[in-house]
């Protein structure tokens, strides 16, 4: 055993030209802050184009999902290729939220788990791209099961760093 000194991905050790990511030294925090509107009738496969994310960007903890109304049983967060990227949820509870964050497994019923291979993970690859193509990602709200009420709406607060 030894003490030791070592740099995380934000930090440059002493005598190294190695770059550091901007995403992890001078980041900026920003969110996506969006509410969709489900109609009635509304089928399974619908989806619900929420906003948009950097490629590069990483998710932050703290991101949250909130509805108003039963009748919503599965809808998933995330992009085209990768519908459920940010999760599954089951919004058959009225006025229920999920709070996207790290934490024990099971702590609570309506979280949804992120590791932190997760939380390293930039946005262009939760989308499934095999590479960084630039620019912007579509976020949707896609509907597993049909919506069996009015005028639901869902509220998405997807915070994010971007590169500074």
């Amino acid at each position: 055993m030894a003490v030791v000194e070592r740099y995380g991905s934000g930090a440059r050790a002493p005598g190294t030209l190695d770059a550091i990511d901007s995403v992890f030294r001078c980041a900026e925090l920003r969110a996506v802050n969006s509410t969709v509107k489900c109609g009635d009738g509304d089928e399974p496969g619908s989806r619900y184009v929420v906003g948009y994310l950097p490629s590069n960007g990483l998710l932050d903890t703290g991101s949250l999902v909130v509805w108003d109304a039963t009748g919503l049983t599965n809808v998933a967060l995330g992009f085209k290729d990768n519908p459920n990227a940010f999760g599954e949820f089951d919004m058959s509870a009225e006025g229920g939220q999920a709070i996207m964050d790290i934490h024990t497994p099971g702590a609570s019923s309506h979280s949804v788990e992120f590791g932190i291979t997760d939380m390293d993970e930039r946005f262009w690859s939760q989308a499934r791209q095999p590479r960084d193509p630039g620019g912007e990602l579509t976020l949707y709200a896609t509907i597993n099961e049909g919506v069996s009420v009015a005028d639901a709406k869902i509220k998405v607060v997807l915070k994010f760093f971007r590169q500074g």
